[in-house]
């Protein structure tokens, strides 16, 4: 079965007010690959240039790492990637086969992967202001979990204004849900805080969406996109788009997955020196109509080696770096 191929180039630039040093920086673009997206192409470049080193953490997605012993007043990021998406194969008919009985099961003795995705975890906490969300839009278990995860998407894109700026990276529920309003990170955050609570395995997902033609989408173009993957045992994880009201189809392009933002972020880093720093990011998603592989060079041709690493040594060496900054470090 042939899917849709898509062009992704995606730029980020960093430019500090002084030099900088030290500088230690971890990427998150690689689309990942599996039953529903494979990557055709990929090229990383690094400005200044710089050998990169690719593992995979356990959920399999691919991290470039690479650090710049030099002084640099700017770094630039770009990546470029062909993605074949294959049409969704989704249908209620076999998504309603999950039962709460079923869900119940897999959640009474989950892989380390589920637990993970029912736990609270840094952006996605139990508030009261989210307990009161959940009693003024009724969010309820309905008649089975495809149901109740449907009700969910559609009235959290209902009640949320998509505003850009409106919140910030680093944001919580209660910032969004004061508000009544945010971008996709928020909504996705809010909707994976209401699953978690009615114990609904669900996990973030990071990435880019294709604009419909209509212009009907809410999320930003030139931007990356943020949506939940709710887990149903007879079927497989399976997309919902909230910031959109629409289920996840092959229009969106995922990269990686985590239990929030602060898992998958494209990048992440340490550096020293420099008062400060300006961000710019440039997504440009185009749909191609063929695609010649021997066109384009693959800059990371080689195999990432698959790193288990638990999220709570991520908490810990994260607990460092912040530790680290005080000293007179700086985050990207």
């Amino acid at each position: 079965m042939s899917g849709i191929n898509y062009q992704i180039e995606h730029e980020t630039v960093f430019k500090y007010s002084d030099e900088i040093a030290e500088s230690v920086m971890e990427v998150r673009v690689y689309p990942k690959q599996d039953t529903h997206q494979r990557c055709l192409s990929f090229q990383l470049r690094i400005n200044p240039h710089v050998a990169t080193h690719q593992y995979l953490d356990y959920l399999g997605n691919v991290i470039h790492h690479f650090n710049i012993p030099d002084l640099v007043k700017e770094l630039v990021v770009l990546s470029r990637a062909v993605v074949e998406v294959f049409p969704s194969n989704i249908k209620e008919e076999l998504t309603v086969k999950t039962t709460w009985e079923t869900l119940s099961q897999v959640c009474t003795n989950p892989s380390d992967e589920i637990w993970d995705m029912l736990q609270p975890s840094p952006f996605v906490l139990s508030t009261d202001l989210l307990k009161q969300l959940i009693f003024e839009l009724e969010l309820k278990k309905l008649d089975n979990p495809y149901a109740t995860v449907m009700n969910i998407n559609k009235k959290l894109n209902t009640y949320f204004s998509y505003e850009q700026n409106s919140t910030k990276v680093d944001s919580s529920i209660d910032d969004a849900l004061t508000l009544k309003a945010g971008v996709c990170q928020d909504f996705t955050h809010v909707m994976l805080a209401v699953l978690r609570e009615l114990k609904i395995p669900a996990r973030y997902v990071s990435g880019y969406v294709y604009p419909r033609l209509d212009s009907a989408d809410r999320s930003s173009d030139g931007a990356t996109h943020a949506w939940v993957e709710v887990l149903f045992p007879e079927f497989g994880w399976v997309g919902f788009d909230p910031t959109n009201g629409t289920l996840a189809c092959e229009r969106h392009i995922r990269v990686a997955v985590g239990r929030d933002y602060k898992d998958v972020p494209p990048t992440r880093g340490l550096y020293r020196g420099g008062d400060t720093s300006e961000l710019t990011v440039k997504v440009k998603v185009t749909k191609l109509d063929y695609f010649q592989e021997d066109t384009v060079q693959d800059l990371q041709q080689a195999t990432p080696t698959r790193v288990k690493r638990s999220f709570k040594h991520l908490d810990y060496n994260y607990r460092q770096q912040q530790q680290q900054q005080q000293q007179e470090n700086c985050e990207f």
